[in-house]
């Protein structure tokens, strides 16, 4: 597969019309770059010539039109003249290299961010279903590592191609106006990098195969150890989960060994064949019985051209590398940053009277249906216990009113309007949600429950109050840097009642209408679960409606209602 059909195509692709257009600005910055090197590398082969023979500058029609517009007195002068021109320009060539090095590197890894945000928006607005079947180290490395080494190896390895590419190109051309033995034997260093890159091709593809399986490999097994730190340390089995971290590590380490050394040997190479060049040429010389005056311009303009060429032979090699060794990057991104689904435009929506169920149906793509036409009619300001067994559908019919599920047949109404894709947006900032197995940052109690908002706008009053309604006052106080306290990894500083209170007050800190609680008190004691109950009736007003599922029957004075699900039907008790 061509370069351009595997890599730049795709990559056009991925950067999009914004990125398309701003690299329309950096190419002529490469090119001037290339430019730039070669006539500071070229401006070399007067010098030699001068060197050698001096009247040589009144026979250069180039040389003697500056000699006479600077009206130079000697040739010395004008030698001594363009010496000082050749240290300046690589004084501007450097200073120019820096400031292009720095807008390739803004443009490339600005091109990182965007593909990053692009894929974190592509994850943040897939369905409920869809994010469920995902593995997250997967995803982890498609966020935070395709696209970084998307703009290292593929971006500036296109780039390094493209101004060395067009260096080495310049330079041939410069040697065939001079002397066209000289581009004879510099051939000398390209062609046995060709032969060299051919012969490693099936290597480089091995090293795209193994960073493409083995580095999100090596993820998700660090992730399994993080998730499962307690079962793997009380069943003992460490050196399990290691040795599948050990391998994947391993092969990963085999292959970046391998490329470490083919990038080091390249370097090689090409001082190698240039070596031999050299030797080639001052064996011609010697045979063809070339003048003296011959001979020092040919070494004088190959050395030139040859302290040039090996360092973009070395870096044509090293960006190839790069290339193909991360063509993996390329289609992982192709494949996964799609362009985003086009939204419906939102319409609010208000609740100010009833929450209609209607005939609602439910069941995952090939399999029986979980709710079989249940019809549920919610009161604003109403308290809706669900009960039922385990795996019932309970959780299912919380979801399809939040919308993360959509029903398979009938509807859902509120105050009488058909609740569709448009309202979603509208209608979840009606919605708060305890789930039963409560998700905590890690990060203070002010960011716990004031989830999603800068702590310096917090209202810390608010905070507190809730606190101690929840029976945690005197918890918050004990704790020395009270509410910036941070919890650590998944709340793992907290019991699971504490948990459970610092998830319901972040529903009631919301202020939504609608109070969605999914068995938020399996994991408290009768106590605890008391005081629940009086910080719901302390913070509820007749306002606010409140669908809870739970198992406990002696907190069902509570509520206004309660339902049974039984055979994917709603039945009231």
């Amino acid at each position: 597969m061509s370069l351009y059909t595997s890599t730049i195509r795709p990559t056009l692709i991925l950067l999009g019309p914004d990125y398309r257009r701003k690299g329309l600005f950096v190419l002529p910055l490469l090119l001037l770059q290339s430019l730039v090197d070669v006539l500071s590398v070229a401006s070399f082969a007067p010098m030699a010539l001068m060197v050698v023979r001096p009247e040589s500058v009144r026979a250069n029609p180039f040389l003697i039109k500056l000699y006479i517009t600077f009206s130079f007195e000697s040739e010395q002068s004008f030698a001594l003249a363009w010496v000082v021109g050749i240290a300046v320009l690589f004084l501007v060539k450097h200073v120019m290299s820096i400031l292009i090095t720095r807008i390739k590197a803004r443009y490339a890894f600005g091109v990182s961010a965007f593909l990053s945000e692009r894929m974190l928006s592509r994850l943040i607005k897939l369905e409920y279903i869809e994010y469920h079947d995902l593995q997250s180290s997967a995803e982890q490395v498609k966020i935070a590592h395709l696209p970084i080494s998307f703009a290292n190896n593929i971006l500036l390895g296109i780039a390094t191609l493209f101004t060395e590419g067009l260096i080495l190109f310049m330079l041939m051309v410069s040697l065939m106006v001079y002397d066209w033995r000289s581009v004879f034997f510099l051939m000398m260093i390209i062609l046995p990098a060709i032969v060299f890159y051919r012969i490693i091709k099936k290597k480089i593809n091995e090293i795209n195969h193994s960073l493409k399986t083995n580095y999100p490999g090596l993820i998700h097994h660090i992730l399994r150890l993080f998730e499962n730190f307690l079962e793997i340390n009380l069943y003992q089995r460490k050196a399990y989960f290691v040795q599948k971290v050990r391998k994947q590590n391993h092969d990963l380490h085999q292959s970046q060994i391998l490329q470490t050394i083919l990038q080091a040997n390249s370097f090689r190479l090409f001082e190698t064949t240039a070596a031999v060049g050299l030797c080639l040429l001052v064996l011609y010389t010697q045979v063809m019985h070339t003048s003296p005056d011959t001979t020092t311009l040919l070494l004088g303009l190959y050395t030139v051209a040859g302290f040039r060429a090996v360092p973009s032979l070395n870096r044509i090699f090293v960006a190839l590398l790069q290339i193909k060794t991360n063509e993996h990057v390329v289609a992982g991104l192709t494949k996964f940053s799609t362009q985003e689904k086009a939204c419906s435009p939102q319409v609010p929506i208000h609740f100010n009277e009833t929450l209609d169920l209607n005939n609602l149906s439910f069941g995952f793509a090939g399999k029986p249906l979980i709710l079989v036409d249940c019809s549920l009619s919610i009161t604003k300001g109403q308290r809706i216990a669900l009960m039922g067994a385990s795996g019932c559908g309970k959780t299912t019919l919380l979801l399809l009113i939040m919308r993360f599920l959509k029903e398979t047949r009938g509807e859902i109404r509120v105050d009488g309007c058909l609740l569709e894709d448009c309202h979603i947006d509208a209608w979840r900032k009606h919605l708060a949600y305890v789930p039963q197995s409560p998700v905590i940052l890690d990060g203070s109690i002010i960011e716990n429950i004031a989830f999603g908002m800068d702590p310096k706008e917090a209202d810390i009053e608010k905070i507190q109050k809730l606190l101690a309604l929840l029976g945690l006052g005197q918890w918050l106080n004990q704790l020395p840097d009270g509410l910036m306290t941070q919890f650590g990894e998944r709340g793992i500083k907290l019991s699971g009642g504490q948990r459970q209170r610092l998830v319901i007050a972040r529903a009631l800190y919301s202020e939504a209408e609608v109070l969605l609680f999914d068995e938020a008190t399996n994991q408290v004691d009768a106590i605890t679960e008391t005081e629940v109950y009086e910080a719901l009736n302390a913070t509820s007003h007749q306002s606010k409606t409140i669908i809870m599922v739970t198992h406990h029957k002696t907190s069902l004075h509570f509520f206004d209602k309660v339902y049974h699900l039984e055979g994917g039907q709603i039945r009231e008790s």
